[in-house]
């Protein structure tokens, strides 16, 4: 199936996933989609017949998805655990990502005699994992500027953290079932790694649960793709639905959801060129304000004050989230006449104050958004540079990937400012 263009080794373990798949009801020279060599992500899903909208593309056995409670069986140690976490669900907050990870490492340890062995051999390595769990320091470094992917690595951080409590916890009570040896960090953020980055969430009795579904996480992402899932109770099985048209031999895609860069990175190692959902993170100075942003009729009156406090997003196209109640507040904020209660209830959306305080406001604007450039360890036109080097392939997969972000968030920056010098111009112009 695979010829020559796979490692060996890899080839042989692939071999076996399918030929468990098919002796546990998914054959896939039945469904319309082919694992085989592509142009995108340089193996996924193809097309083995004209694929319309709302086909089933394969059909999950749930004896086969890790983390669906049927698939566990009752009264065993995982079905014990599992039971123990569902009564104790206020206590356990990550429930539905926990048991997966809680079956996967558990099989994953048991591996020669697990009923998931051939697909957990067909999992990446942590040698081979890209997301940001497993960046080195220096390559978190060169995220310097990038607000948004830092908070974001940080909290993937802190859930790796919070879920090895939890399993700390779940030792106590069942000591003899989750040892030391098959629950530890390094394994845990393996699990994790692999969960967000191959699983799906699922609805089981109307709820949403993480799991692994075999063979449909062979699927690579495309903001043009899209599948769903259905529940077939008649056959016990999770069918995979195509949202999209595909001819025969065309690559078949998922959408991994609208993620911006910094998700798609945290999450699943890559960064998408063509994102359109692409965001960045800018920080306003808000202690120079904060006794007027402190009073409760401010915050009352204007929705920005919020994100003006944590900070606002600058979409894919230059524009500001949220840019009209942003520029709202900032003239209120920058109207030189005393604050006082008459001056709230006569102010008027949308509208202008003066000519002077608008070009202070688009002024403040502009000089947030060029710190917010300069605070990446590059400019712009370096990272152009380093990935027109011939040595940009050379680096490793993390730094490359460090690099287009940057560059695709600097661009971003880039639109914006040129769209509040332009605003600039035209109020300069203007005579109110």
């Amino acid at each position: 199936m695979f010829h020559n263009t796979i490692p060996t080794s890899r080839n042989v373990a692939l071999q076996k996933f399918f030929q468990w798949l098919k002796n546990n009801g998914l054959e896939v020279e039945k469904t319309k989609v082919r694992y085989t060599p592509c142009e995108i992500g340089g193996f996924g899903m193809r097309a083995a017949q004209d694929v319309c909208k709302g086909d089933v593309l394969c059909n999950i056995p749930i004896r086969l998805i890790i983390g669906y409670r049927h698939s566990i069986p009752a009264n065993s140690p995982l079905g014990n655990i599992v039971d123990y976490l569902q009564e104790h669900q206020d206590t356990f907050v990550l429930n539905s990502m926990l048991i997966p990870i809680l079956v996967l490492l558990h099989e994953k340890y048991n591996r020669e005699t697990s009923f998931w062995g051939p697909y957990i051999d067909i999992l990446p390595g942590s040698d081979s994992m890209s997301s940001t769990l497993y960046f080195s320091d220096e390559e978190l470094d060169e995220l310097k500027g990038s607000i948004k992917t830092i908070e974001l690595h940080n909290i993937s951080i802190c859930v790796v953290d919070y879920l090895m409590s939890n399993i700390d916890d779940l030792r106590s009570t069942f000591p003899t079932i989750i040892s030391a040896e098959m629950y530890n960090r390094e394994l845990v953020k393996w699990s994790v790694a692999i969960l967000w980055s191959r699983g799906w969430q699922v609805s089981e009795n109307e709820n949403s649960n993480w799991c692994l579904a075999p063979y449909a996480d062979l699927f690579n992402h495309s903001f043009a793709g899209g599948t769903s899932w259905r529940y077939e109770k008649t056959v016990q099985a999770q069918s995979l639905i195509s949202s999209g048209t595909y001819n025969q031999g065309e690559q078949v895609f998922t959408e991994y959801g609208h993620k911006n860069n910094a998700q798609l990175l945290v999450l699943y190692g890559f960064i998408d060129f063509e994102n359109p959902y692409n965001i960045v993170e800018v920080r306003f100075d808000h202690e120079r304000f904060k006794d007027i942003l402190s009073r409760s009729d401010v915050s009352n009156k204007f929705n920005a004050v919020h994100s003006f406090k944590e900070g606002v997003d600058v979409c894919s196209d230059g524009t500001l989230c949220n840019q009209d109640e942003l520029l709202d507040l900032l003239r209120f904020l920058f109207d030189e006449t005393e604050v006082c209660d008459k001056k709230l209830q006569e102010w008027e959306s949308g509208k202008m104050f003066s000519q002077k305080n608008e070009i202070r406001v688009l002024n403040y604007l502009k000089s947030v958004l060029i710190a917010s450039q300069n605070s990446y360890l590059t400019t712009l036109q370096q990272d152009k540079a380093l990935m027109s080097s011939p040595s940009f392939d050379s680096l490793s997969l993390n730094l490359r990937n460090v690099i287009k972000l940057r560059h695709l968030e600097k661009q971003i920056l880039e639109k914006a400012i040129g769209l509040i010098t332009v605003k600039l111009e035209e109020v300069k112009n203007t005579y109110l």
